[in-house]
């Protein structure tokens, strides 16, 4: 997500429209600001934020203003809690959206090989590429798309043929979460 944004971008993408409004008629406090911020930031990236910290401060002053909530309460939202993946739910059936399935996934995967990978090598090139792909067909990405984990659901093999698998520079190379894990210590 963006993390500075300018008075009149702030109004253009993060004020809540009327319809907006209607799907947060029934809460309050915390939870009314928590959804806002779901709600709006799918709406500005067809992605929800992969955690508190990636949504802007000046993103949270704005839209707690709107809802008439102190900015402090986004501290207080239950983040992992099931409100919230009730809220993910509510907010993909109003914007048309599902969730993705490991055949999104997969498919997902194959498509970056053969369409994006040959003239993109870059790991946040195919993930700006992946998230517009599930844009486009309304599906929620794939949590495997959440930072450098883009690179283990391309497959290696297909990679390593076109010559984009680098074994010196480790930033850019494929690879699987088990060598992934080898690799950095983990």
């Amino acid at each position: 997500m963006k993390r500075l944004w300018a008075s009149d971008e702030l109004i253009e993408h993060w004020t809540l429209l009327p319809a907006d409004l209607a799907l947060l008629a029934n809460k309050a406090g915390a939870t009314r600001l928590g959804f806002a911020i779901l709600l709006k930031a799918f709406q500005c990236d067809a992605r929800f934020p992969e955690h508190k910290g990636e949504v802007p401060g000046a993103v949270v002053a704005c839209l707690a203003e709107q809802v008439g909530v102190p900015t402090n309460a986004w501290l207080a939202y239950d983040w992992r809690g099931r409100a919230s993946e009730y809220h993910r739910a509510q907010i993909r059936e109003a914007l048309g959206f599902r969730p993705a399935t490991v055949e999104d996934a997969e498919g997902l995967a194959r498509w970056l090989a053969a369409e994006v990978a040959p003239r993109e090598g870059r790991p946040d090139q195919l993930q700006a590429a992946a998230y517009a792909h599930c844009r486009a067909l309304q599906i929620e990405p794939p949590a495997v798309l959440a930072g450098w984990h883009i690179r283990a659901r391309v497959p290696r093999q297909i990679m390593a043929r076109r010559g984009l698998v680098r074994s010196r520079r480790p930033a850019y190379r494929v690879v699987d979460r088990a060598e992934a894990g080898r690799q950095w210590g983990r």
